[in-house]
């Protein structure tokens, strides 16, 4: 499903740049501007002058809201889409990747004409007003898009690359990947074991029981360890490097939650960026779990680290009161898979059985639909079924008791495994 929106300043070249895009990727090709002109039976110039610029803005919010409802195609948006937040906020829920397009001003002055800048409201008295609009704006442009690409070259070669950056960034195989020999995703159920070592003595002999029980994938708790000593640049690398050696044939899974989101220790989010950065870029980590209510900033910082060294990112939802009701549930699948996640994961507390089938249920029928890796697990005593049975019910990794629980009603590994053991003798 083709869903881009670009944002970047006016004669930046976002028109033409998505009408070629839009025909390269066999999609509809949609201009918010026109859209408006042709609801107005105007030009945009005309609008401001009559109606006055936030007339405009209104209408610039209606068109946006709209337009985001398409299944697929390119969309190119105004310059100042960026000054209202809610139009963002509408192509970000609706799956909408969203593309900054550069250029420098000192070329987009020189290549407009007399009559185009005439067109255009906000430049047409003085065309030096696009620096100080640029620089008004260049930060929204950047918090507010997925990534950027220069036009510059032929507009053939921009095109290409953009092409390119979608295909690296966004279109991973939906169904399944493949880390260090596992296949994560389709019918595959992987045990993984958490590492919650609280210091480096802890780590060291944690790891060697660890290795023993032979689980299919690790997880690092980072928030289980002292924060004071990973707050040390040359302290992390140490860790890393003992994790690294006695997890490198097997897929390890970086989680870093604060309390709020169920941690142990408090970590902000420039800490676990430091954490996660220097994990990927050691190449100790290989895929990473952060919470999908995390700031939209600090998930867009990891998400670029994460794509940029082509590994993987889960994300979670959490609740450890009880089962929210299923329209919540499902909302936060589709909030993941519209955020591009590469493994949807949904944990909560069960305070029934009935609570463990409906989430299996829901796991079962949006697994079906999205095509994704998932992972459904249910906390709490009732909800211990869930990690031996979530397999049949599309859940792709079960995460059993290591050293000791990182979660309520995790099962130890061996149980785990003698009880598939007699479901397979039976089968």
């Amino acid at each position: 499903m083709t869903k881009i929106a670009l944002i970047g300043m006016m004669g930046s070249g976002k028109t033409t740049i998505g009408k070629k895009l839009a025909k390269l990727l066999n999609t509809d090709f949609f201009c918010t501007d026109e859209i408006i002109e042709k609801k107005e039976n105007k030009s945009i110039d005309s609008i401001f002058e009559q109606n006055g610029e936030n007339y405009f803005r209104n209408l610039e919010q209606e068109v946006v809201k709209e337009i985001s409802e398409i299944d697929q195609g390119v969309i190119s948006t105004g310059g100042g889409v960026v000054l209202n937040k809610e139009n963002l906020d509408s192509l970000k829920k609706k799956g909408f990747i969203t593309v900054l397009i550069n250029r420098k001003i000192e070329d987009t002055l020189e290549s407009l004409s007399k009559d185009e800048k005439n067109k255009r409201p906000l430049i047409k008295e003085d065309s030096e007003n696009l620096i100080s609009i640029y620089k008004e704006r260049k930060e929204l442009y950047e918090r507010y898009s997925d990534f950027s690409v220069n036009n510059k070259g032929t507009i053939e070669e921009v095109v290409e690359k953009l092409k390119n950056e979608l295909e690296k960034r966004f279109n991973r195989n939906n169904e399944y990947f493949k880390v260090k020999g596992k296949i994560i995703g389709q019918d595959n159920y992987l045990i993984c074991l958490p590492i919650t070592s609280k210091d480096i003595t802890e780590l060291e002999e944690d790891l060697n029981k660890l290795e023993e029980l032979n689980s299919d994938v690790f997880e690092w708790r980072v928030d289980y360890f002292e924060r004071e000593y990973l707050d040390n640049n040359n302290n992390l690398k140490i860790v890393l490097k003992i994790i690294k050696r006695k997890t490198k044939n097997k897929p390890l899974i970086l989680t870093c939650r604060d309390i709020k989101e169920g941690g142990v220790n408090e970590f902000n989010n420039s800490l676990k960026t430091k954490i996660i950065d220097e994990a990927i870029n050691t190449n100790t980590a290989d895929i990473v779990d952060i919470e999908m209510d995390s700031k939209s900033e600090f998930k867009k910082i990891i998400k670029k680290i994460v794509i940029n060294n082509n590994k993987y990112i889960i994300l979670s939802y959490h609740n450890f009161q009880n089962m929210p009701e299923n329209k919540l549930l499902r909302k936060k699948i589709y909030q993941a898979y519209e955020e591009h996640a590469d493994i949807i994961k949904i944990s909560c507390k069960a305070e029934s059985y009935g609570d463990v089938l409906r989430l299996f249920s829901i796991i079962f029928e949006e697994k079906k639909k999205l095509k994704k890796p998932m992972i459904g697990l249910a906390m709490g005593e009732q909800g211990k079924i869930s990690r031996l049975f979530g397999g049949y019910f599309g859940s792709n990794i079960t995460f059993a008791k290591g050293v000791e629980e990182s979660a309520p009603g995790q099962i130890n590994i061996e149980k785990i495994r003698n009880i598939w053991r007699e479901i397979e003798k039976e089968e």
